[in-house]
């Protein structure tokens, strides 16, 4: 027995936060860019599908909710993936930019002020 009629706001939900997690697979920090946020929203996205999805085969929720929910759970999947590139890219980029820094000071390369 259904209850609620229609598309659920969860399902919806869960789409459009998927699709704010898809800008982050840009490789460029953007002025205002936090890394890790495709990550986090990817994971809520992918939540609230699960969820949504769990209430439409228990019968609680509409069946006309599940593309929305299938659509965040995909959006959900690729942001999350993104974000653990994401972070893991730049987290070699800064190590690498770090560990030459450190080799030049290291053999008189850069001068160290005093």
């Amino acid at each position: 027995m259904v209850k609620k009629t229609g598309i659920s706001g969860r399902s919806i939900a869960s789409m459009v936060v998927g699709i704010c997690s898809l800008p982050l697979l840009i490789p460029i920090p953007l002025p205002g860019m936090i890394p890790g946020l495709g990550l986090i929203l990817g994971i809520v996205a992918i939540i609230l599908a699960v969820v949504e999805l769990r209430a439409i085969a228990k019968g609680r929720v509409d069946p006309k909710s599940r593309g929305f929910a299938v659509a965040g759970m995909a959006t959900g999947i690729v942001g999350a993936i993104s974000g653990v590139l994401f972070i893991i890219f730049f987290g070699a980029v800064a190590s690498t930019i770090l560990a030459a820094i450190a080799a030049a000071l290291k053999s008189g390369q850069i001068p160290i002020p005093r």
